[in-house]
């Protein structure tokens, strides 16, 4: 056991063996190493005190973690990725959110109030952008305020080609429509409806919409 003025001390063995006080000289270190459980402890000058030990690992749980007020703290895990549907998505309130599509809709309109005459255009549209019929015209709406008193049929067309038709049978107020393949229009293309040779006495208030799709 070490007895007077000793300048650095390091002793290595059982615990019991360690020396109970060192008189070392100012500023000089005394350590001891427990072999049997690898406990290192320090003397303070007044009593031996254990050394902390190495930082403890961090959770085995598969989740990532960082050290945070002297503990493990669990980082969250990165963004995950958007649904894969089809839709397009972006963040909104920490959540993936469907980004609504543009509407592609196009809608163009006319109402012709008076009693027809022969040959009357009561519909005339001239397009600015590309736009595209669908077959059947599913979407528009035809009707008349005031029904026909004999068959009357009224002549879609394109660019002065016939293209479907519109008839309004005996006291119909609205007409079936004929229009067997879908078209397309582009910018200055020219889309009209015209009544027949022989107007019908009393079919008035002819209201068109077109629907279609913007190219």
């Amino acid at each position: 056991m070490p007895t007077g003025n000793l300048k650095n001390y390091l002793g290595v063995g059982a615990i019991a063996d360690r020396p109970t006080t060192l008189d070392l000289y100012p500023d000089c270190l005394g350590l001891y190493l427990d072999d049997d459980t690898g406990e290192l402890t320090l003397w303070n000058g007044v009593a031996w005190e254990a050394l902390p030990t190495g930082l403890a690992d961090a959770p085995s749980d598969g989740t990532t973690y960082g050290r945070m007020n002297a503990a493990w703290v669990a980082i969250a895990a990165g963004l995950p990725d958007a649904p894969s549907d089809g839709s397009s998505y972006a963040r909104n309130n920490g959540a993936w959110a469907i980004v609504p599509a543009p509407d592609k809709r196009y809608s163009a309109a006319s109402f012709a109030p008076l009693v027809n005459v022969a040959g009357l255009t009561v519909f005339r549209h001239q397009f600015a952008i590309a736009v595209g019929l669908p077959v059947s015209l599913t979407g528009s709406q035809f009707s008349a305020t005031t029904a026909a008193t004999a068959s009357a049929t009224y002549t879609i067309r394109k660019n002065g080609a016939s293209i479907g038709t519109l008839v309004w049978a005996v006291g119909a107020v609205n007409p079936t429509v004929t229009f067997a393949s879908a078209q397309s229009f582009v910018a200055g293309d020219v889309l009209d409806v015209v009544g027949p040779a022989t107007a019908d006495t009393t079919l008035a208030g002819i209201t068109i919409t077109f629907l279609g799709t913007k190219a």
